[in-house]
């Protein structure tokens, strides 16, 4: 059984070294497979399957050949699509499709959902067909592949956007803590069931409210950790030592908003879980 796969010259190479590792993984197991490429970009595949498990052995082929022809497709989708994409959405910032499409070659796990669909697609045909042009399979059989990837590039572009706010709001919270006049020395954060908190001075002296008697208060523990962070940037301290678990997300604003400040405590009275652990073990 010989099978036809025509590329670019210009992607001989690439396809060439996909090919190969294919047939390769085929050849582990026993199978009879062999190809060559003549002329440039053309690639004759073939199996040598016997009677016993000559369907077996062809479907695996077929499949082989589908898996290299998959990859390669995916690898160049800036080849297939990316120019017609950046025309249909008239992209106008190139600063911003140059992060897009460095984060789309980085990132192959935003393919991952129409690698099978191509798979799928390409062992159907195989079976039918023993000519496969590449280019021609693209752009007739995989019309919605520049939606697919339109769809991965818009929401990357989402995330770029919302990391460019962070940023900025991360730097007007900074600008904030530098320019206070008269900064706390050290502040204790002690962290309580709800992401509710309580803020302590040196002297473990409450110097803030607790947030059950904030206006608006309530369980919404996002809302309880916006408030921590007004809390400590209005406070503005030099050293802020943590007493419990906060939210990922927002021990993470801490440490950008108040960089080298922000330590942990190992356990001591203060912290929740040691305190729990002690209630925990007292006789009744």
């Amino acid at each position: 059984m010989d099978v036809y796969i025509s590329t670019q010259e210009h992607h001989a190479a690439f396809m060439h070294a996909l090919l190969k590792r294919e047939l390769r993984i085929l050849r582990g197991k026993g199978m009879r497979v062999a190809f060559r490429e003549r002329p440039p970009g053309v690639f004759r595949c073939r199996v040598n399957a016997p009677r016993l498990f000559g369907r077996r052995d062809r479907r695996g082929f077929r499949q082989a050949i589908a898996n290299a022809v998959t990859v390669f497709v995916i690898q160049e989708w800036d080849y297939y699509v990316g120019r017609r994409l950046l025309i249909s959405t008239g992209w106008t910032n190139d600063r911003d499709w140059e992060l897009v499409r460095a984060r789309l070659k980085e990132d192959r796990s935003l393919f991952e959902g129409y690698r099978h669909e191509c798979m799928h697609r390409l062992v159907s045909y195989l079976e039918d067909n023993i000519r496969l042009d590449v280019d021609g399979f693209v752009n007739f059989r995989m019309p919605d592949y520049i939606d697919y990837v339109g769809k991965a590039a818009g929401r990357i572009l989402d995330d770029l956007l919302l990391e460019q706010e962070n940023r900025e709001f991360i730097g007007v919270l900074r600008q904030f803590v530098e320019r206070r006049e008269e900064p706390m020395d050290l502040v204790h954060v002690v962290m309580m069931s709800g992401n509710r908190f309580q803020i302590y001075d040196r002297s473990m002296q409450v110097v803030a409210k607790s947030v059950d008697s904030a206006p608006g208060a309530g369980d919404d523990e996002v809302r309880q950790e916006d408030l921590l962070i007004s809390a400590l940037v209005t406070l503005a301290p030099r050293q802020v030592t943590l007493h419990g678990k906060c939210m990922a997300a927002t021990y993470n604003t801490l440490t950008e908003v108040f960089p080298g400040a922000l330590r942990r405590c190992a356990g001591c009275r203060y912290c929740p879980a040691r305190n729990q652990a002690q209630r925990h073990n007292e006789p009744t």
